[in-house]
């Protein structure tokens, strides 16, 4: 703020100069009270800055009978004079702040106050007028409070706003009181006559106090009629107020509203008759039983009865109710269905919420419309078709079913719902999650934990990610069927449970699929495509599809291979149980596999030796000093004796290979697993890769508890990352391992060892 005021566009004889008095640049402390305008070494300069932001600096020669005359106002205090116009550097003609800044021989440097410069009448009113009691101003420009006519503040009717009418009103919204007052439904709906003629005007004309009534004759003596209001669905009726008149001078008219619990006119008052056309007021007091439920929500009406009145004259009528709020609202930001009730109303803040759901999806839209929530929740048990665009839609509940009839779910959510029927897009992928699904036709989809018991068939081009999702068909195949005619489509299926059957599947363009989980892949009708496999998986009818399975674990595939070499393992071991029971009579040995095996050897030493000595091997062996103590001992003879080497046969190629695979079958205890995988997905959608997380590793043994792993998470790319257990940490049957990280779904991955 400026550190004074001055008017602007007229001439100012005197301008402060300096804001302190102006001081010796040696002592720093004596006041300067001699400086004239042309001081030796004088350099004054006008700082301006306009309401507009513009700043300026402009040189100023203080002068002595010119236009900017300097005065010395005592005490080293001085001003300086400025013309409104026609100044040779500096004129008082622009609104704004301004200051000056000057030095000269022998003082310190110093500036002047800031000044504002505004039209004389603002300064007039907050500066130089009187105070007045009323507004704190006094002028012409802002009229007294007080003087209650027109022109003047509204204080009342004389000034065009009744503020003593808006107190009252204002009073009325007190506990207890009406809050608001309404007139009757409009006609013809708003007045009924059940004895009377001669009827004049209508009900609509009762809504202003102004002389023109609505008018109801007897019919032979009695007259009976009723006026009939709406407050809403959770309005409360608190009074009628009648204006009008009712002849004649000693009839008597009844008043009585209708309890709807009751089914009965109750009277809540009475009017005396009278000759003329004098208007009077009544007022009749209600209660909460007088309003209707149901198809008769927030109804409420007045009736008019006499057996000997001649006429009744209503120049205005209303009824004064308070709004009350007894529901939970639209519990979650959501329209509540349970297509199982009976409601199909529309009334806002009172049908749809979680206390008071409507029964039909027409009633939800229409609600949807005046609300703009775009969200549902659905009762168990309901039964819903889309109609009309549901793009952005989010549908929720349990146990409750989705036909989708066809309509656009752009970026649509469904949860718990079993869902059936054809779904379009525009290219924003709707999700479905915990759903059954049944025989449902879709564009590229994400589905998170759901059940498939019918054939999805895709509609459109680009990704699908089933993730974490099963087959509920019993001893049968769910079906994924690519499109006869659409091409060019990835399904990503992630923690697959349960037998999958694909259809269609390259039938146009380049299809490609990466099936992870366990169960069994079945091919359908497919003309050629790429399927990457990993997990347990058996496999069906695979003719034109290409599986790359290599992280494949086939059990019948393990079983058949030890099938294949069934015969030499059964030699293997009545052999060993031979030699292990004759291993002190090698004579009686005669078993020795493979069969025959070792007399086709000794029948070999026999030749050899014959070349060598008149001696057979038999009696070689026989008369050697040599004593057959143990099966050890009789086979170190054989490979000290026999120069054939039996080490590099094909049926010990085969059962190593046997091993190999049966030892890759499990998880091994007590040894490290290094560059253990896994995926981490964002929070925000629960399946897009998480890249460059901090990912932190924690590990549970048998029944033990979390404990932090030794290593650190390295991140592989597109989500994936990898760990290596130490062999401390793999001393354990049941193992589980849990990664978090920031902006990410916890994964939580349980093996058992072996």
């Amino acid at each position: 703020m400026p550190d004074l005021y001055m008017d602007v566009d007229i001439a100012l004889s005197e301008v402060p100069v300096n804001i302190l008095a102006l001081t010796d640049d040696t002592d720093f402390k004596t006041r300067e009270t001699a400086i004239v305008y042309n001081q030796a070494g004088m350099d004054l300069v006008w700082n301006f800055i306009t309401t507009g932001g513009a700043y300026t600096q402009t040189a100023v020669t203080p002068t002595t009978g010119g236009d900017y005359d300097w005065t010395n106002q005592g005490d080293g205090m001085y001003s300086i004079e400025i013309p409104a116009s026609g100044g040779a550097s500096i004129n008082n003609d622009t609104e704004g702040v301004g200051w000056f800044s000057g030095i000269c021989t022998g003082v310190l440097p110093w500036r002047s106050p800031t000044i504002g410069f505004r039209a004389a009448g603002i300064n007039n009113l907050l500066i130089d007028s009187a105070y007045s009691a009323t507004r704190g101003l006094s002028g012409t420009a802002l009229p007294a409070a007080a003087a209650d006519a027109a022109g003047g503040l509204p204080i009342s009717d004389a000034g065009g706003l009744d503020l003593d009418e808006t107190q009252e009103q204002i009073g009325n919204l007190t506990s207890g009181s009406a809050a608001i007052n309404t007139v009757p439904v409009a006609a013809p709906n708003g007045f009924v006559i059940t004895t009377g003629l001669s009827e004049a005007n209508d009900e609509d004309s009762t809504h202003a106090l102004d002389g023109v009534t609505h008018d109801l004759e007897d019919n032979a003596g009695t007259t009976d009629c009723y006026y009939i209001f709406s407050v809403g669905g959770n309005g409360v009726p608190v009074s009628v107020t009648w204006h009008g008149y009712v002849n004649l001078n000693g009839d008597t008219w009844g008043a009585y509203a209708y309890n709807w619990g009751a089914t009965a006119w109750e009277q809540v008052g009475t009017i005396d008759g009278a000759n003329g056309s004098t208007i009077t007021t009544e007022t009749f007091d209600l209660t909460n039983a007088q309003v209707g439920t149901g198809a008769n929500l927030g109804e409420v009406r007045l009736r008019f009865y006499s057996t000997d009145g001649t006429k009744i004259a209503t120049d205005r009528i209303t009824c004064a109710y308070a709004v009350v709020a007894q529901s939970v609202g639209y519990a979650g930001g959501a329209i509540w269905v349970d297509t199982n009730a009976s409601n199909a109303n529309t009334e806002s803040y009172v049908d749809g919420v979680a206390d008071n759901p409507v029964s039909t999806w027409a009633a939800a839209l229409t609600l949807n419309t005046a609300l703009g929530l775009d969200r549902f929740r659905i009762k168990a048990g309901s039964a819903i078709t889309l109609t009309g665009n549901s793009d952005n839609y989010e549908i929720v509940g349990q146990a409750y079913s989705v036909a989708l009839g066809g309509q656009s779910i752009d970026g649509a959510f469904f949860f718990g719902a079993t869902v059936s029927g054809i779904g379009t897009t525009s290219g924003n992928a709707p999700v479905f999650e915990d759903c059954p699904i049944g025989n449902v036709t879709l564009p590229p989809s994400i589905f998170r934990r759901c059940f498939l018991f019918g054939t999805i068939t895709n509609s459109g081009i680009g990704d699908w990610f089933i993730n974490h999702c099963m087959s509920r068909i019993a001893g049968g195949s769910a079906i994924f069927d690519f499109g006869d005619a659409i091409g060019n489509t990835n399904l990503n299926m992630r923690l697959w449970s349960g037998d999958i059957q694909i259809e269609s599947m390259g039938d146009t363009g380049t299809d490609t699929a990466e099936i992870e989980g366990f169960g069994q892949i079945t091919e359908g009708t497919c003309t050629s495509g790429a399927v990457l496999v990993s997990g347990n998986f058996t496999t069906s009818g695979i003719t034109n599809l290409t599986l790359s399975d290599d992280a494949r674990i086939d059990v019948v595939q393990i079983r058949n291979e030890m099938d294949s070499n069934s015969t030499q393992l059964a030699a293997i071991v009545e052999d060993t149980n031979e030699l292990q029971t004759n291993q002190g009579n090698w004579a009686t040995a005669t078993g020795f596999a493979p069969a025959g095996e070792y007399d086709t050897e000794m029948a070999r030493v026999d030749a050899n030796i014959s070349t060598r000595s008149s001696h057979t091997a038999a009696g070689v062996w026989a008369v050697g000093t040599r004593t057959l103590t143990s099966f050890a001992t009789l086979v170190a003879d054989i490979w000290a004796n026999v120069t054939r080497t039996l080490t590099a046969g094909t049926k010990d190629t085969e059962i190593d290979e046997i091993k190999i695979k049966t030892d890759a079958m499990g998880i091994p205890k007590n040894a490290a697993w290094n560059n253990f995988k896994f995926l981490m997905v964002l929070s925000t959608d629960h399946y897009s890769p998480g890249t460059g997380l901090t990912v932190s590793a924690t590990i549970q043994q048998d029944g033990g508890s979390f404990a932090a792993a030794t290593n650190s998470v390295v991140e592989v790319g597109n989500g994936v990352y990898r760990i290596n257990w130490t062999q401390a940490e793999m001393n354990a049957d049941n193992i589980c391992f849990r990664f978090t990280a920031t902006g990410a779904d916890q994964r939580i991955i349980m093996v058992q060892t072996e």
